[in-house]
């Protein structure tokens, strides 16, 4: 009787060991997979901001060259339209009288501002342009990244709760396990021992 009750014990020990190793082994899973994700979080974010910071960048240097080249071609506008206008005031000086050349002069003054301000117009509109499609990808992009976030999230909270979910379910199998050794124990003391199971038996009436 004593070596079935050693054997028993000996059973619960092992069987209490693997419980722990499996709990141990459930952990580390756990965390393995943890740090996977949050790996994976910060390859994601890297990936998003590196596009952002790009797209920044070649937007800036697209309406940089875009202006320098409005600017540019705004410079050689004037310049052809001074020399125009000095030629055509020397020709009118030559060949007609003081107030032909006046209204001449203010003809090219007036279609000069002109032509200024439509290519500052154009510019303008080229930059809030820019500046709209800049600021909606830049708002999609931080949008994508948080709805990504968030779902990586929920994905780790699920796990968790399944890992913890499948721990109750191992402990709890245990415990049954144990009991109905514990039972079978106190069975075999009782055909073993039939006066101790009827002292038991008076005692728990």
């Amino acid at each position: 009787m004593k070596f079935v009750i050693i054997i028993m014990v000996i059973v619960i020990i092992i069987i209490i060991i693997i419980i722990i190793i499996i709990i141990i082994i459930i952990i580390i899973i756990l965390i393995i997979i943890i740090i996977i994700i949050i790996i994976i979080i910060l390859i994601i974010i890297t990936i998003i901001i590196t596009i952002i910071i790009v797209i920044i960048i070649i937007v800036i240097i697209v309406v940089i060259i875009i202006i320098v080249i409005i600017i540019v071609v705004i410079i050689v506008v004037i310049i052809i339209i001074i020399i125009i206008t000095i030629i055509l005031i020397i020709i009118t000086i030559i060949i007609t009288n003081i107030i032909i050349t006046t209204i001449i002069i203010i003809i090219i003054i007036i279609i000069i501002i002109i032509i200024i301000i439509i290519i500052i117009i154009i510019i303008t509109i080229f930059i809030i342009i820019i500046i709209i499609i800049t600021t909606t990808i830049i708002i999609t992009t931080i949008i994508i990244t948080i709805i990504i976030i968030i779902i990586i999230i929920i994905i780790i909270i699920f796990i968790i709760i399944i890992i913890i979910i499948i721990i109750i379910i191992i402990i709890i199998i245990i415990f049954i396990i144990i009991f109905i050794i514990f039972i079978i124990i106190t069975w075999l003391s009782c055909v073993h021992n039939p006066s101790l199971c009827c002292n038991d038996i008076k005692f728990a009436s």
